[in-house]
């Protein structure tokens, strides 16, 4: 099965993107023009400034996306590389030319924007949003200045890393074959445990051979990072800048990871668990070790109708957003030879059907893979009335229908499938530590590392922060030396500082919904009104409309008590 992009454009040809571009153009200059009357704009201005605003989005998305999912599909078609790349710098471009009008409306104060803010509630709210963290801006020619440095500095320095990184190669420790990490990283779900510290000998020694290097280019990121937004923004924290962004005060990020760390003997118990199921040896390298081989053989057509079932029995506009996307064709769905790996889920415009790739190899790490994505279409689908500048939730939320598509999954296949129901807890016990529990002590690295870095730590003291945090976060379960060295191999550290958080995030809040609705099923209801906010909503304010306090530790602890549940269920 694969997708028809037509949808989003024809074809790259020349006659079907020229007019794209020019329109693009258009709608620059058309702001461009407001330039030097901004001063004299009334709020029936500024929401027509939002709209042309807008629109210039969904057509730079448009563009970008035409050539990113024929890029996705075949990654050996240069045409397609060629034009994401001119459609990237497209937009980079006009959000460039642009920025004058956000920066005016953040620098106004508090009365003056009273005066022009947009009747429009979603336009108000982007407005407000906008502003949030409006005293770290720094005068218009010096944000052009950092916009245009970082191009070439410190956006270089993430590029080489991107670079180094593709250039990897690694020896498969079943077949021999010299394959990319992400295929060599697949083996430390092997059964074998032999395969599995195989292959972790191969990442780490890959990795090791550019220790150095690494550790300069990640050094070099912090100190871009803090430099910019600590000594010049003069935000309080290193990790404020990121929780700002995403909608959430640091208060309200740190309760989460502090029930984190609290909660850590509830992933200790279940390693302890897992290690008498699988039997030795199991260490560190066996935590992701199927507990049953093959539990289910799950063709695509039965995993689509399978996933409509349990969309069905959640919500009827939970299923007909999830029709909506293979009616149309908007489905790439298994392994081809040049196709990217993994997964995703994209909305090339608001109002389009969401775009979904897989990789479908019919097993139950697949439908649940088809679930999480077809999550995201859901509430992509469920957020596309709301005004494109608002439409897409913040990160903190944007987990939220994926995680509770795959919970539904999860309980429908315990339910029908009694002889393998430890082997699938066990399977969904450790994908959410892996979202939740690893991401949270993530980002307490992260924070210890922008210290030590700002102290001038060398890569010793580095590996000495994350060891440790490995034996708090491990336990008495084994952990080998060359652990300590796992963070060079981090990519979000040096490409997004201080993201991992909004998966821990996104991940607990999606439990503690699915506890409530496990309580009251009409709380379906709630869940689907928070997936249409979108991003027009402050998540705090939304979420406690819901009776839901993300303030306060006891709603952590609920979504922790989902998985404490799954874990007392293990035989």
């Amino acid at each position: 099965m694969d997708w028809d992009l037509s949808d989003v454009l024809e074809s790259l040809d020349e006659e079907h993107t020229a007019p794209l571009f020019e329109k693009l153009e258009d709608h620059v200059a058309s702001i461009e023009q407001r330039r030097d009357e901004l001063d004299e704009l009334s709020r029936e201005d500024v929401a027509e400034v939002l709209d042309e605003l807008a629109a210039l989005h969904e057509t730079a998305k448009r563009l970008y996306y035409r050539g990113s999912l024929a890029f996705a599909q075949d990654t050996t078609d240069d045409e397609a590389r060629t034009f994401m790349e001119r459609a990237r710098q497209a937009g980079t471009e006009a959000r460039n030319r642009t920025r004058f009008f956000t920066h005016w409306l953040k620098g106004l104060d508090d009365e003056e924007v009273k005066q022009v803010t947009p009747e429009d509630p979603e336009l108000a709210y982007y407005v407000r949003d906008l502003r949030r963290g409006r005293e770290y801006r720094l005068p218009e020619e010096i944000e052009e200045i950092i916009a245009d440095k970082d191009d070439a500095g410190v956006g270089a320095l993430k590029q080489a890393r991107e670079i180094l990184e593709s250039s990897l190669t690694f020896e498969d420790p079943q077949t021999g074959e010299e394959v990319s990490r992400s295929q060599v990283k697949r083996r430390i779900y092997d059964a074998d445990p032999e395969i599995r510290r195989a292959a972790y000998d191969e990442l780490y020694e890959q990795y090791g051979e550019h220790e150095s290097l690494l550790s300069h280019l990640y050094r070099n990121i912090v100190r871009d990072w803090t430099t910019e937004n600590n000594k010049h923004r003069g935000y309080p924290r290193p990790e404020t800048p990121r929780n700002l962004a995403n909608a959430v005060r640091d208060e309200v990020v740190d309760e989460m990871i502090d029930v984190c760390v609290e909660r850590r003997d509830l992933w200790q118990d279940f390693f302890a668990w897992k290690a008498d199921e699988v039997g030795d040896p199991f260490d560190r390298r066996d935590i992701y070790a199927p507990v049953e081989e093959d539990m289910l053989d799950i063709p695509f057509d039965q995993a689509r109708e399978l996933v409509l079932d349990v969309h069905e029995g959640f919500h009827g506009e939970f299923a007909q957003a999830t029709r909506q996307v293979f009616a149309a064709e908007h489905v790439d769905a298994f392994p081809a030879e040049t196709k990217r790996g993994g997964a995703f889920c994209a909305t090339p415009q608001t109002e389009m059907t969401p775009y979904v790739l897989l990789n479908h190899t019919d097993d139950a790490r697949s439908v649940s893979t088809m679930a999480h994505e077809l999550g995201h279409a859901v509430h992509s689908a469920l957020a596309s009335d709301r005004h494109p500048l608002v439409s897409s939730a913040p990160l903190p939320l944007a987990e939220t229908a994926s995680v509770f598509s795959e919970l539904l999954l999860h309980h429908h296949l315990v339910d029908e499938n009694p002889e393998v129901a430890d082997a699938l807890r066990a399977y969904r016990v450790v994908d959410l530590y892996a979202t939740i529990q690893r991401q949270a002590y993530f980002a307490r690295f992260e924070r210890r590392a922008h210290e030590l870095v700002a102290e001038g730590a060398p890569t010793r003291q580095l590996d000495e922060a994350y060891r440790e945090l490995l034996d708090e976060q491990f336990g008495d379960l084994e952990v080998p030396d060359f652990f300590a060295k796992e963070w060079l191999m981090i990519p979000h550290f040096n490409s997004s500082p201080f993201y991992v958080s909004s998966y821990s995030f996104g991940a607990l809040l999606s439990l503690s919904l699915y506890q409530r609705y496990q309580q009251d099923l009409s709380f379906a209801e709630d869940v689907i009104d928070i997936l249409r906010a979108g991003g027009s909503r402050d998540p705090e304010e939304l979420l406690a409309e819901k009776d839901l306090d993300i303030t306060s530790a006891e709603f952590w602890h609920r979504g922790m008590d989902v998985v404490e549940e799954m874990v007392g269920r293990l035989n």
